[in-house]
């Protein structure tokens, strides 16, 4: 029999803690090798244990998922990211997909849909809804038709400037400043200003997505 795969489990909620850990130690092929309660720590424990999954709630108190999966995938990389969500995909999954999660599942979803993408993502690939899929796609191309001018706003919104500032910086308008965020958000599907300062960051990072080419 094959070596079961080590699962790390990140939830605040006892409750929803345990039932994970039983769906999961339930299979053969799976072995819960640590639960924990918060995001701090996570990423060293993940390492310690040499985890090949960590199941993720995106929702834990005091620290933002993101930052959580950002740690993981810098200090274990070789750990797939499940992100489990009590919010619906439009509004963050894909934002954490590009993060580096390799899967997202909002937890209203069937157990065995946990199972079959802890043993997906195990294995090397991500598990998606088709309207994930779809959405990541979508997103894709809209990063890929971002005008030089766009880029340019992008990169001052991730730089934490005002629009007045940008304004000033690329001597248009504020108007127009507005408009260019506005196209952003929809070609990049993203719902805010907050949402568009994490993306431009991430795009700055090291083994962040590629940046799109004007």
């Amino acid at each position: 029999m094959a070596e079961r795969k080590r699962i790390v489990v990140v939830e605040d909620h006892a409750i929803v803690r345990e039932g994970i850990r039983r769906i999961l130690a339930a299979e053969p092929d799976l072995e819960v090798v640590a639960l924990l309660a918060e995001g701090a720590g996570a990423a060293a424990r993940a390492k310690a244990e040499d985890a090949d999954v960590v199941v993720l709630d995106v929702g834990l108190p005091g620290r933002d998922g993101v930052e959580v999966l950002t740690e993981l995938r810098r200090e274990h990389p070789r750990a797939a990211v499940v992100v489990l969500s009590m919010l619906p995909e439009d509004q963050c999954a894909i934002r954490l997909i590009q993060s580096g999660a390799s899967a997202f599942l909002n937890k209203s979803r069937a157990p065995e849909e946990l199972v079959a993408a802890v043993r997906k993502v195990a294995a090397g690939g991500r598990y998606l809804t088709d309207r994930l899929g779809d959405q990541l796609v979508a997103a894709d191309a809209g990063r890929q038709r971002l005008s030089v001018r766009e880029l340019q706003v992008l990169r001052a919104i991730g730089e934490g400037k005002t629009v007045g500032r940008i304004a000033e910086q690329l001597r248009i308008s504020v108007k127009t400043v507005s408009t260019y965020r506005a196209r952003l958000l929809a070609k990049l599907h993203l719902a805010d200003t907050a949402s568009l300062m994490r993306y431009a960051i991430e795009q700055e990072r090291p083994g962040g997505p590629e940046r799109p080419r004007p």
